[in-house]
């Protein structure tokens, strides 16, 4: 006898507005439209100052907590300016005023705004550090600066670090097309990429909705050819995860069987409502 557990999960949600009242509707349909107008023109006025930035900037970075900010600096390690890669990203900066800061000091003020915004969690926490436009020196001050914000906010972190510079023009531009979609940096996009190379079950959208740290846990999971794509891998923060040979431990028991008891056990990394869960597959009898 095969024994398979399926466990399925359907969410429907439906939500019914009615309007009555043809002027009030017209105004507000004047106010939404005025509204989007004025947030159009803005991106494209950022738009425009981000392209003019990133090309006067030496170093571009990104940092990923899962706020997202980039960063743009000239040769002198002095910041040109910021910009949110997501909607959390945007609530860190739009209090921050870290043009013409030395790098290391904004990279900080931005640790501790994420810090004051309730991100940081006790335990487990991870940041990605994608480099754009790379600098050996300042890479490594960035890497070193961030693990101090931490400790002083008495946090540990572990911190990815991967380098896009010589990505070509088509990866580029696929990978921005994904970070529009998803509503993420391109780095965590091609964070998601090499891990969906693996974990062939896996889709990048539903990767897309997991923190750094979940991601880190993946990663560490993956083979030296995926890890090499990255230049640093900390020892990833685990204290509410479980091994995978827990996890295998936990699925047979519940059945009241042991490792003896079955043949081709295989345990791998699946999604299941937003969280990052182990598939455990055997066959008994």
């Amino acid at each position: 006898m095969k024994k398979n557990l399926i466990a399925t999960t359907l969410a429907l949600a439906m939500l019914g507005t009615c309007f009555t009242g043809c002027s009030s509707a017209d105004n507000e349909e004047g106010i939404i439209s005025m509204e989007q107008s004025s947030k159009s023109l803005k991106n494209t006025e950022l738009s425009v100052q981000n392209e003019a930035a990133e090309d006067e900037a030496a170093v571009v970075f990104t940092l990923d907590f899962n706020p997202g900010v980039r960063f743009f600096v000239n040769e002198d390690s002095t910041v040109i300016t910021v910009e949110a890669t997501n909607e959390d990203g945007e609530k860190i900066i739009e209090g921050l005023d870290v043009e013409g800061e030395n790098c290391e000091e904004a990279v900080e003020e931005v640790v501790d705004e994420i810090e004051e915004q309730g991100y940081i969690e006790d335990k487990d926490n991870s940041i990605l550090v994608s480099m754009e436009k790379s600098d050996k020196d300042i890479s490594d001050k960035i890497h070193n600066r961030i693990c101090k914000a931490f400790e002083k906010h008495g946090k540990s972190v572990a911190v990815i670090e991967q380098e896009l510079e010589d990505l070509d023009e088509q990866k580029n531009e696929e990978l921005g097309k994904k970070a529009k979609k998803y509503k993420i940096s391109e780095g965590k996009v091609h964070m998601i990429e090499k891990i969906c190379e693996e974990f062939s079950d896996l889709s990048e959208e539903e990767l897309a909705e997991l923190g750094v740290n979940d991601l880190g846990i993946m990663l560490e999971e993956t083979s030296e050819k995926t890890k090499g794509y990255f230049k640093k891998i900390d020892e990833i923060v685990k204290v509410d995860y479980i091994a995978k040979e827990v996890a295998t431990q936990t699925a047979l028991a519940s059945l009241e069987l042991t490792a003896d008891d079955v043949i081709m056990i295989k345990a791998h990394f699946s999604h299941w409502q937003g969280q990052m869960v182990y598939k455990v597959k055997f066959v008994h009898d």
